[in-house]
């Protein structure tokens, strides 16, 4: 079946990052053994020792930590642990002993909201790095029924992208904070078996690919002395107002072949003739109600003839 349309690349500001990013609070700890620092740890009325503590700050878009004594530093984009070595490397420009500790204190969670066919709708916490959108799915308990056959429908940034949950998962989309995904039942994705056939009727795929053999299967065989082996039709639209026919011949083993690797599309008829392969002109006729055309098909030729 189709992929669907092709989703861009997450904003790389707004996926997950262990990284300081606009909002974060920090609290900045600077500690030295020198009484004459400005940073010099003095005891506490309980008698634990304290540091030169600030914060919790919160980093704006411009991202540099204004910081007492301390030459200007930008935290925006670095870890932790690179920013602890910074505000060191400043704090012993004013005293040679000074050792310094940024922690995050809080930060402003990323999200992606998950609504429609699913368990649980709601938002979904971004919360570590290469966080897909199969995994917001996945923390709404998913879709409400198989998943393939549901369409996925992301908004980002204004735009609206279809596509199924075999795409997601190949392809690992990244989240970026403020996605929203609507899960739609999608009831395209089922094909119709029709004549000769044990159990006519119009059939969900039991997989995202499935072939004629398994229509053939799910309307419970063709019937003896009824049925012709020779004639099983695949009625398909070409998408300019047509129509495709196939043709294959399941009473030979290439035949037989043939349907089990043949992949049906959303919405396909698949016709069971009880005429001869060469009077198709009757299984055209009868099928035209089904399809709910009248046009002239074109014939595909993919009859086995061997």
């Amino acid at each position: 079946m189709r992929s669907g349309d092709a989703i861009p690349p997450a904003d790389e500001n707004r996926i997950y990052t262990d990284l300081v990013s606009v909002r974060d609070e920090l609290e900045i700890s600077i500690n030295d053994v020198d009484v004459n620092s400005p940073f010099y740890q003095t005891t506490s009325e309980k008698g634990g020792r304290t540091g030169f503590i600030v914060g919790p700050v919160e980093v704006d878009r411009e991202g540099i930590l204004r910081l007492p004594y301390l030459r200007d530093i930008r935290a925006l984009g670095k870890s932790l642990s690179d920013l602890s070595l910074e505000v060191t490397e400043a704090a012993r420009e004013v005293s040679p002993s000074a050792e310094a500790t940024v922690r995050r204190t809080g930060r402003l969670e990323k999200r992606v909201f998950v609504y429609g066919e699913v368990n649980e709708a709601g938002g979904a916490v971004i919360d570590r790095e290469d966080y897909t959108l199969l995994e917001a799915l996945a923390s709404s308990g998913g879709p409400s029924g198989p998943p393939h056959l549901f369409t996925y429908v992301l908004h980002r940034d204004g735009a609206a992208y279809r596509t199924n949950v075999t795409s997601l998962a190949e392809e690992r989309v990244l989240a970026q904070d403020a996605d929203v995904i609507k899960v739609e039942e999608n009831p395209s994705l089922a094909f119709q078996v029709t004549g000769v056939i044990g159990k006519p009727g119009r059939y969900p795929f039991p997989g995202e690919h499935s072939t004629v053999m398994d229509a053939l299967s799910m309307a419970e065989g063709l019937e003896a002395g009824k049925s012709d082996a020779r004639g099983v039709f695949i009625f398909r639209a070409d998408g300019k107002g047509g129509n495709l026919v196939y043709g294959i011949d399941v009473s030979k083993p290439n035949g037989v072949f043939l349907a089990q690797s043949f992949e049906l599309m959303p919405n396909d008829v698949v016709y069971i003739s009880e005429a001869p392969t060469a009077q198709w002109q009757r299984a055209t006729e009868n099928v035209i109600p089904v399809l709910g055309v009248a046009a002239a098909f074109a014939t595909a030729a993919a009859v086995t003839n061997n």
